[in-house]
């Protein structure tokens, strides 16, 4: 009588069990229900620390890039990325949850390198124009420009980086829409 997952509910009720019917009206209702993920990720492979331009120290410039920030400046800011993603646009203005995690742990990284992750939480599952195959780098790249405009040395410490997108959220990880909260 009693169901406890850690799964996607849509994997849960619409795919685990080969008679869905035990569940009633939550099968149906299951399948009606949008899911609008969002899940975007880049991780930036550096050649040094990343450098906020309010950094007005070498120790401020090291005490922020240990800190997760965000980048979302405005409610008008994120009104507008949340708008673009549910018409299925790729935004201007990604709203950017960012870490550089081997500040703190340094085995992540060869000595003097840098990672970081960004997390982007405006991107649409369904893209209005082309397919995330030919869009995520597009998307990267503006993920990348925006979050210059705090780092401005951002761009030319960048050796590499991957994307995944919400297609590959999905397929990679089973996150149902790319909906990391299921």
């Amino acid at each position: 009588p009693i169901v406890i997952s850690a799964i996607s509910p849509h994997t849960t009720v619409l795919s685990l069990l080969d008679d869905p019917s035990g569940w009633g009206d939550l099968g149906p209702k299951m399948k009606r229900k949008p899911m609008r993920g969002r899940a975007f990720k880049v991780v930036l492979a550096l050649d040094g620390m990343p450098r906020y331009a309010a950094a007005t120290s070498d120790e401020d410039a090291t005490s922020f890039a240990c800190a997760q920030f965000r980048i979302a400046p405005t409610l008008d800011y994120i009104e507008e990325a949340h708008t673009d993603m549910l018409l299925g646009r790729l935004s201007h203005k990604p709203v950017i949850w960012g870490l550089c995690p081997s500040m703190t742990s340094p085995v992540l990284a060869p000595a003097g390198k840098h990672v970081l992750s960004l997390n982007v939480g405006n991107a649409p599952y369904r893209l209005r124009e082309g397919t995330w195959e030919q869009q995520r780098d597009v998307f990267a790249k503006r993920t990348i420009a925006k979050l210059a405009e705090y780092m401005p040395s951002l761009p030319g410490l960048i050796r590499d980086y991957r994307v995944v997108d919400p297609t590959q959220f999905e397929r990679e990880f089973g996150l149902v829409e790319a909906n990391i909260t299921h």
